[in-house]
């Protein structure tokens, strides 16, 4: 079951890592005076997705031949919370600039927590809020790079 759960997971990030470098290819590579600019986290972002979504292929292949097991069939209830993670990263990109990178960043992290089940107030906000106020420091104190 986890190897088809895995495979599935392999081919939607493989899609959105190729949806992701399509829509920041026309970011300017160009920085504010520092040898960061605006296309540098988008990128890093898509080679991180595609670096761990290799790995994640290359151990479910190996699995796959070190396991004689049945095909389960098609876990509905998988692909319904992949087409939620679409849903959401569509809005995501949707809204990230009208709405701006907290809200809208921490409004996807929570989404997403609770449909992978956490029900847990401390963590479903506190988590989420305390990353996207993390990254949103380091970005622009430390790496002085705008994110709207």
């Amino acid at each position: 079951m986890r190897i088809s759960t895995d495979l599935w997971l392999t081919f939607v990030v493989f899609g959105l890592s190729a949806l992701a470098a399509i829509l920041t290819n026309n970011l300017s590579a160009g920085g504010l005076g520092t040898g960061v600019g605006p296309a540098f986290f988008p990128w890093l972002m898509v080679f991180g997705m595609l670096f761990f979504t290799i790995l994640l292929l290359i151990r479910t292949l190996w699995e796959r031949q070190a396991a004689a097991q049945d095909n389960p069939g098609i876990n509905w209830k998988l692909l319904g919370k992949l087409a939620l993670f679409l849903i959401y990263m569509t809005l995501y990109a949707a809204f990230y600039v009208k709405v701006g990178y907290l809200i809208s960043t921490s409004a996807f992290f929570i989404l997403s927590m609770l449909t992978l089940g956490e029900r847990r107030p401390i963590r479903f906000l506190v988590v989420p809020l305390c990353i996207t106020g993390g990254v949103y420091l380091v970005f622009t104190k430390l790496l002085d790079v705008y994110i709207p």
